[in-house]
């Protein structure tokens, strides 16, 4: 029967992409001399995995938060681009962590409902609240009516294909839990726990 023939095989296919990521090193960061781009890694957490990323402003550690997150989910090294796949959109925010929380979001949903698997993520123009303009009500909480914060995304990649991408591990949802940005004049660290 072909379809059982094509099941099998795949099921090959499947066993062996998981194989050679049981062998393969993980949470190896990018090359730490390019601040600009930032840098990330995946620590083990219990039943879940915390990501971190850094950069030297906040755009560059959600740049590398991003690609963390795709190099999570598949290596990125074996993505290419497709002009064809290329997306970009604007995120917003009520404050810094939905803000964060927004933008591995709808790279978690982007990939889930379309199947794109970005070799670079890239975020830029990240805006912050200002209360002159109406970013912060009485009390000094962000204004949702008003914006709060937003960024813009632009991801490069391709569809992902199990033949060619190995398979990493499936990310369910990403989490408020333990979140944490630490913002310094020459860098910034985002940690987020994701659920696996």
């Amino acid at each position: 029967e072909p379809s059982a023939s094509r099941a099998a095989a795949n099921a090959a296919r499947v066993e062996d992409a998981v194989a050679a990521r049981r062998a393969m090193i993980r949470a190896k960061p990018l090359d730490v001399t390019s601040r600009t781009d930032g840098c990330y890694e995946h620590l083990d957490h219990t039943a879940d995995v915390q990501f971190h990323a850094w950069g030297a402003d906040l755009g560059a550690a959600l740049s590398a938060l991003g690609n963390c997150f795709f190099d999570y989910v598949t290596e990125r090294r074996t993505i290419e681009v497709d002009a064809a796949c290329a997306q970009n959109f604007v995120v917003t925010g009520a404050d810094l962590d939905a803000l964060v929380f927004k933008v591995l979001d709808e790279l978690l949903f982007r990939f889930s409902a379309d199947g794109i698997v970005c070799a670079t993520v890239r975020v830029d123009d990240v805006t912050r609240p200002r209360p002159e303009d109406g970013g912060a009500t009485d009390d000094g909480a962000p204004d949702q009516d008003a914006g709060g914060w937003s960024a813009r995304v632009a991801t490069a990649g391709e569809q992902f294909d199990l033949a060619k991408h190995p398979q990493g591990t499936e990310v369910k949802a990403i989490t408020y839990s333990n979140m944490q940005i630490h913002e310094k004049p020459d860098r910034t660290d985002i940690f987020v726990i994701v659920d696996i």
